[in-house]
């Protein structure tokens, strides 16, 4: 009987392996057979993971009595793993009845079964099972490993030849011997041989002595070093030259042994036919952009000399019409300086000719007739002359002499200051106000009859500016504010205001009018050179387009207007108190 059944269970594990083994089928399957032929009973099998203990899903029988389970279950667990012993059994009395777990070790699991009453020859013959089917167990799961390992083998080789075979360049896969171990279709054509011919052999056997000699001297270097290797070469292939690029790189296990290398080439005759042509491209670029650059700068030169002349013209254009306000300006002092002087000379000839006659009686022989008859003489001719109204009249005619003199004064340093050409294109320092004021009192003439001028100068520091040029633009926007406020025949004089103040890096000064509203339409041209909405030969539309460049693009400052019914016309001008060269 022992024989016998210890046959079965022999052939019943024999059968097992040989077959398509999985441990579920055995433990579903043979165990509780095995198990009945001793006269016992199979309750279930428990494993064990990382969230504890769970009913196998091999044998889902579970006890009615669930507390008496896990306390079962528990405590063979923990006598199991102390004991470590595969032929391991515990036989456990409770009031329900009789019993019995053994393990099998390496595998987590926990058989639980119940026996009606003790049999001596059981225990033994438990034990023998026991031991029986832990070696099945670890024969089957090695039989099963093997041909997992040897399924995912095929797989990985499926997968590296369906890789390379897509690649569009010859690729290849070599062992530590330097010998073929996969190569892709494109390999196999570029080498004329099959892969039956290629594989198992190294580079000596597929290409030409001196190319293959030179691939071997590559690969071992490679297998010594572990480095990459990537290059270039022109080579000569069916009957023409062909540039390809190279790439080999050693393969490293999970210790960081070299175990092979993969290697592919590529052709990239293409490739540098682009590149030298993208070469010869960049260089006639190269040669057009230096060309280019030199007709810019003289461009630039000469746009730079045409701007000076258009400045220079305008500046010119500005001093005429100050020249000829300048004029009339001066006609009123010189003209009353120059009757001053004629009745200046008059009444200075009375006087010496009173005083002649005088200085003739006194000459006289003192007492005599003669002497009486001359001081007679020349005291009628100063009553007729009003002497002492002529002395009177000589401190007025000297006060008006001199207050004319002064205007002439201002108006000849207001021009001198205005046309200063002293600093030429240089950046100095510079009063805001002063030059508000010179040219206010040259542009006099063309705003006194309609216009009266009101200033607000703050406290400003000097600012490094080309005086002669922003004296240029503070005289266009009051000529244009004049003008403006001339156009609009108002039937009292209008206002011009001008206002100065300053921060820690900017002046600023605002030019007012309360002239008519500049439309939409003109605000965003104003600036535009040659554009103006005065009549022919009144403006040449560059008064305010140089102004713009002045201000902003030679100071690095800011020229903006703005416009409306209530308030007027507002120039707003912002100078950096220190030039910002570049």
């Amino acid at each position: 009987m022992k024989d016998q059944l210890h046959q079965e269970i022999v052939l019943e594990m024999a059968l097992s392996i040989s077959g398509e083994f999985e441990l579920e089928v055995l433990l579903r399957n043979s165990l509780p057979i095995f198990l009945r032929k001793l006269n016992c009973s199979l309750v279930g099998v428990v494993q064990e993971d990382a969230q504890g203990l769970h009913t196998s899903l091999v044998l889902p029988r579970v006890m009615q009595d669930q507390p008496l389970w896990e306390e079962l279950t528990s405590s063979l667990f923990q006598k199991a793993s102390g004991q470590g012993q595969s032929d391991f059994v515990e036989i456990l009395e409770r009031e329900q009845g009789l019993y019995y777990g053994f393990s099998l070790p390496g595998f987590g699991m926990l058989v639980l079964g119940r026996k009606k009453a003790l049999d001596p020859v059981f225990l033994k013959e438990l034990k023998h099972i026991t031991l029986m089917l832990s070696r099945a167990c670890r024969a089957c799961m090695e039989a099963l490993q093997r041909r997992q390992a040897e399924q995912s083998l095929q797989l990985v080789q499926a997968q590296q030849k369906a890789l390379l075979d897509n690649l569009p360049f010859s690729a290849w896969l070599k062992d530590t011997q330097g010998n073929y171990l996969a190569v892709n279709e494109v390999f196999c054509r570029e080498s004329g041989l099959s892969r039956k011919d290629i594989l198992g052999k190294n580079a000596l056997h597929v290409w030409p002595e001196s190319t293959g000699r030179r691939y071997v001297r590559q690969d071992a270097r490679i297998m010594q070093s572990g480095d990459k290797m990537n290059w270039e070469d022109l080579i000569q292939e069916q009957g023409r030259k062909t540039w390809v690029e190279f790439y080999k790189t050693p393969i490293f296990d999970a210790d960081g042994n070299i175990v092979g290398l993969c290697g592919f080439k590529r052709d990239i005759t293409e490739r540098k036919r682009m590149e030298e042509s993208l070469r010869k491209s960049r260089n006639e670029l190269r040669q057009l952009n230096a060309t280019l650059e030199q007709k810019v700068e003289e461009r630039s030169r000469q746009l730079g000399e045409v701007q000076q002349r258009l400045i220079l013209g305008e500046r010119m254009a500005a001093i005429g019409q100050l020249a000829a306000g300048a004029a009339h300006e001066l006609n009123n002092p010189v003209g009353f300086v120059s009757m001053n002087f004629e009745t200046l000379q008059e009444e200075i000839q009375i006087i010496v000719e009173v005083i002649q006659s005088y200085k003739q009686a006194l000459q006289a022989d003192p007492g005599s007739s003669e002497q009486d008859r001359l001081l007679s003489q020349a005291y009628e001719l100063e009553k007729k002359y009003s002497l002492d109204f002529v002395l009177s009249d000589l401190d007025k005619l000297f006060e008006q002499s001199r207050d004319g003199f002064q205007r002439i004064a201002k108006i000849v340093d207001s021009m001198r200051n205005f046309s200063r050409n002293d600093s030429a294109e240089e950046f100095i320092l510079f009063d805001l106000n002063r030059g508000v004021k010179d040219t206010l009192v040259l542009t006099h003439n063309n705003y006194k009859n309609h216009a009266e001028v009101l200033t607000e100068l703050g406290d400003i520091p000097e600012i490094e500016c080309i005086p002669g040029e922003i004296n240029q633009v503070i005289l266009n926007i009051i000529v244009n504010a004049a003008q403006a406020l001339e156009d609009t025949q108002m039937p009292r004089p209008g206002k011009i205001q001008v206002r100065t103040w300053s921060d820690e890096d900017y002046v600023y000064c605002d030019i007012s009018n309360n002239g008519p509203l500049i439309e939409e339409e003109v605000l965003r041209r104003i600036f535009d050179p040659f554009f103006t909405t005065k009549p022919t030969g009144r403006g040449t539309g560059l008064g305010l387009s140089i102004s713009y460049d002045i201000i902003v693009r030679k100071h690095n400052g800011s020229l903006s207007v703005e416009s409306d019914e209530q308030q007027g016309t507002t120039f707003h001008i912002v100078l950096p108190v220190r030039h910002k060269r570049s």
